[in-house]
């Protein structure tokens, strides 16, 4: 049985101030005045021991960084497939690391195929794959308790859940960074991070094997449900979060939702 512990500890993140990020752990705050907001952490625990921040977003608690497991939550491993041609062929779950890079992994998690997220045991006991309900109550939070819209606009919803370290980012500070991980530059839209989801431009695999992506977006998947998972999309030229159709080949990152 995995041992899980979560531990909520409350920070105001005040927007006015800069204040740093600890190393490569995407957790870098705006640095420029913007709308402060109380930010609720956690941490849980996958399988494997490894430890991810969690953040509270109105009545959900979502990962807030990339899940990076190898081994589902029953203490199966899951295959790492590193060959172009091996990972366009195969019908079994599988994860690989951006460029077959296991540093790359540290800060950005692991690619899953969705024969990997089609088991169901991807996240740790208690948490599951977020599906459209999930985003969309999220969504709906936003919009409702803090008027920011899923809009492709600089003040979009998907603008405000971006780490907010981007190549000339206006913010300033440790936000305006070329070292990663970071968002590709991007003259309209800019992350912000107001709620401490920091999603971070690790990019993705394509079904071909091909690797593409880092520093321009999240590609995130869905948890399965009747038709296909789909997958959210959260670009560095883009102020909205898109829905994607899924491509069972494509390799994508996991971010779980407490149950």
């Amino acid at each position: 049985m995995m041992r899980k512990h979560s531990v909520a500890l409350v920070i105001a993140v005040s927007i006015g101030l800069t204040l740093g990020c600890a190393g490569l752990s995407q957790r870098c705050a705006p640095t420029q005045d913007s709308e402060r907001h109380e930010i609720e952490y956690g941490i849980v625990k996958d399988i494997e021991g490894n430890e991810y921040r969690t953040v509270t977003i109105g009545t959900q608690e979502w990962m807030a960084e990339n899940l990076k497991t190898t081994t589902y939550n029953d203490g199966e491993e899951i295959q790492n497939v590193t060959g172009r041609t091996e990972w366009n062929r195969i019908r079994e779950g599988a994860y690989v690391w951006y460029g077959n890079d296991e540093s790359a992994g540290e800060i950005f998690g692991a690619l899953y195929n969705s024969y990997a997220v089609d088991t169901g045991r991807l996240c740790p006991e208690g948490w599951a794959l977020p599906d459209d309900d999930d985003w969309d109550r999220m969504l709906d939070y936003l919009k409702r308790e803090h008027e920011i819209e899923n809009e492709d606009k600089p003040g979009g919803a998907g603008n405000a859940l971006k780490s907010c370290r981007q190549i000339d980012s206006p913010l300033g500070g440790d936000c305006d960074t070329r070292e990663q991980p970071r968002f590709n530059s991007n003259d309209t839209h800019y992350g912000t991070d107001l709620f401490g989801f920091a999603a971070l431009p690790g990019g993705y695999r394509q079904s071909s094997g091909v690797f593409t992506g880092m520093g321009e977006g999240c590609l995130l998947w869905n948890k399965p449900g009747e038709g296909s998972p789909s997958r959210r999309w959260i670009t560095s030229s883009q102020g909205h979060i898109t829905r994607f159709e899924r491509y069972p080949q494509i390799g994508a990152s996991v971010r779980c939702i407490r149950e």
